[in-house]
């Protein structure tokens, strides 16, 4: 005979209990996760209807210890199928829980880190290994020599690049969406630039500028924010 688990498991009280099998499989599996006092702080954080909710108070009770699984689900006229699925739930909600927690305590060192790598800074050079010498032999002999890459200082300079001044930008808060428009007044075209990385949009439209005859943007090639235009009457 086949049990069908998306129905409800019976009230100790209405009826009859369900097979020896699941009878087994819910103790083992309560067994498996820690016992009750584990299954109660897996499913506390998750968001419970009033059946599951009757499931989480019936399971905190000390009275009920007593009580197996089965007849816990049965009281609140839960399925077995209902129950590993909140189950299933409630621990993936703790665990995306345990890693927000993870991520928001390391933020301060990243952004400092993103912050470091978006200015220019200088690190050790390499060659040398921050000596500002090197070893040159010849023949037997060892001579130290200053570095051709340092010029002997022991640390070489590196641009930041702008993969990490957007971001560091973004983690300021900025850039903001505002609507930009870029005026070719060379052909007298208007183009507005919206959307939610204006930065990608601002370096395009500057890069479309650069490449105008210089005889174009001398002058005429602007950005502006819109609106602004018709404030000083042009």
């Amino acid at each position: 005979m086949t049990t069908d688990l998306t129905k409800p498991l019976p009230s100790p009280v209405k009826g009859d209990p369900p097979p020896p099998r699941i009878v087994q499989a819910l103790r083992a599996f309560e067994e498996a996760v820690g016992g009750r006092d584990a299954l109660v702080a897996e499913l506390a954080p998750a968001a419970l209807t009033a059946e599951e909710s009757l499931v989480l108070q019936l399971l905190a009770d000390p009275e009920n210890d007593s009580w197996p699984l089965h007849e816990v689900l049965g009281h609140a006229n839960v399925s077995l199928a209902r129950f590993l699925k909140l189950f299933r739930d409630a621990r993936g909600a703790r665990a995306y829980l345990d890693a927000l927690d993870r991520v928001w305590s390391a933020l301060p060192e990243v952004a400092e880190d993103v912050m470091k790598r978006a200015l220019p800074r200088e690190v050790f050079c390499k060659p040398c290994a921050g000596t500002g010498f090197q070893e040159i032999k010849k023949g037997k002999k060892k001579d130290k020599v200053g570095c051709s890459r340092c010029d002997g200082a022991g640390k070489v300079p590196v641009e930041p690049t702008l993969d990490y001044q957007k971001l560091a930008l973004t983690l300021g808060g900025l850039p903001k969406t505002t609507p930009m428009v870029h005026i070719d007044q060379s052909t007298k075209q208007q183009t507005t630039f919206v959307g939610s990385d204006t930065m990608r949009d601002f370096v395009a439209a500057v890069t479309r500028i650069k490449r105008t005859p210089q005889a174009a943007i001398d002058t005429e090639a602007t950005l502006i924010e819109e609106g602004e235009g018709t404030e000083n009457g042009k």
